[in-house]
């Protein structure tokens, strides 16, 4: 698979969901739950003043990739993100970085330098909720900006039929929607102060299936 395919796909974010042994049928209470506290982490996310955190990203089988990196978000316009590692199995060092006066944002040597999208900071964030970093990753080894910085993330790709996962820690479990179509789901282990632990997802391709999981670590979450 040539890494143009992947990250078309990746881009349409066509991801079916990780089965879950012993889900069975769950109380409205049970998937109410688990919706109010995906959306509590969007809401703390967006009110912090600053959100740090540390991932480890790996994916395997049809296509496979291992990325480092830190994200910090001290304010609407200022960003830090920098990951280096393997993607498709060549080397990449990707990079999105706001100093509130300009934008710098690619990989390796094609960094690509312009205005600060209006809004980075959510497109960076509600991605890496409903999406999941590496799909914004995926975009700057392409020397492209984050999906949707200008604005509109969430009602391009949005969330719903809530559940909690059998997964340690509990994870709540959703289905998602990108430009109206249902694309599959995915599943966010939070931890007991409702901050995001690991995110597991799988992604069909007809050569076979790429299995992702993104662990976060050190995450502060400041309001």
């Amino acid at each position: 698979m040539t890494r143009s395919i992947l990250l078309g796909a990746l881009l349409a974010l066509v991801a079916a969901a990780r089965p879950d042994a012993g889900r069975g049928q769950e109380s409205e209470s049970a998937s109410g739950g688990a919706a109010a506290a995906f959306s509590g982490l969007e809401t703390r996310l967006m009110d912090a003043r600053t959100v740090r955190l540390g991932f480890d990203i790996t994916s395997e089988g049809a296509f496979e990739s291992d990325l480092r990196g830190t994200l910090a978000i001290t304010g609407d316009d200022r960003v830090e993100l920098a990951a280096s590692g393997t993607f498709g199995g060549q080397a990449v060092d990707l990079k999105a970085s706001s100093d509130g006066r300009g934008f710098t944002y690619g990989n390796g040597d094609g960094l690509r330098t312009g205005a600060i999208p209006p809004r980075l900071k959510e497109a960076l964030l509600i991605g890496l909720t409903r999406m999941g970093l590496l799909h914004n990753l995926a975009v700057l080894t392409a020397n492209s900006p984050p999906d949707r910085a200008e604005g509109g993330v969430r009602e391009w790709v949005r969330v719903h039929d809530f559940g909690w996962s059998a997964d340690v820690p509990p994870a709540a479990r959703f289905s998602i929607e990108v430009a109206g179509t249902p694309v599959g789901s995915a599943s966010l282990g939070l931890d007991p102060d409702g901050n995001p632990v690991i995110r597991r997802q799988t992604v069909q391709f007809p050569q076979g299936e790429m299995r992702v999981v993104e662990r976060y670590s050190g995450v502060e979450i400041e309001p």
